[in-house]
């Protein structure tokens, strides 16, 4: 089947035989440096072993953490991008209502949103914000709300300004295209 460059046949592999059946498997990557990749087999009692039909099967599982290693390995683990495009600061109860709203639609259009878990000032939650590597912060307060209005800051200029909160995901859609 061209696979021999991929693949290698091993008969005398033995797997736990609580309820394998039939033939069983492991695979390795072809360097040979690391344990099973993934493993399994024929097991046709199982279903009914577990309260199901009779029910010929057969199956694999891939060991996430040794597949993990072998990416690193050869150098193909993506990159990973944990900073959030946005953090929303946020005032009190209220406001956080407002705030988790529009996170999630943000986040619906696919921006990363990050907000503070639990109250705190805001000088704290500015700092939050610059750690977390989001290149805009939403402010939500009192009085912001009170006007209809969210602080919308530009964290890497260091400017701000007012945006009506039912226009937040043009702005933030406009913030992201310009840039």
């Amino acid at each position: 089947m061209g696979l021999g460059d991929f693949v290698s046949v091993d008969l005398g592999v033995v797997r736990g035989l609580a309820y394998y059946t039939g033939f069983v498997f492991e695979a390795f990557d072809r360097q040979g440096e690391l344990r099973a990749l993934a493993g399994g087999g024929r097991y046709d009692d199982l279903v009914q072993k577990l309260g199901g039909p009779a029910l010929p099967a057969a199956g694999f599982a891939i060991g996430d953490m040794t597949f993990s290693l072998l990416l690193e390995q050869r150098g193909l683990t993506p990159q990973v991008v944990e900073a959030a495009d946005i953090f929303c600061v946020v005032g009190g109860a209220a406001e956080r209502e407002a705030a988790l709203r529009d996170a999630s639609a943000l986040r619906a259009a696919g921006y990363r949103v990050d907000y503070p878990l639990k109250p705190g000032a805001f000088g704290k939650q500015f700092k939050l914000a610059a750690e977390s590597g989001a290149r805009l912060a939403l402010i939500y307060g009192g009085d912001e709300l009170a006007k209809g209005v969210v602080k919308f800051r530009d964290l890497g200029e260091r400017t701000e300004r007012d945006v009506p909160r039912a226009d937040v995901g043009t702005a933030v859609r406009d913030f992201f295209a310009g840039s």
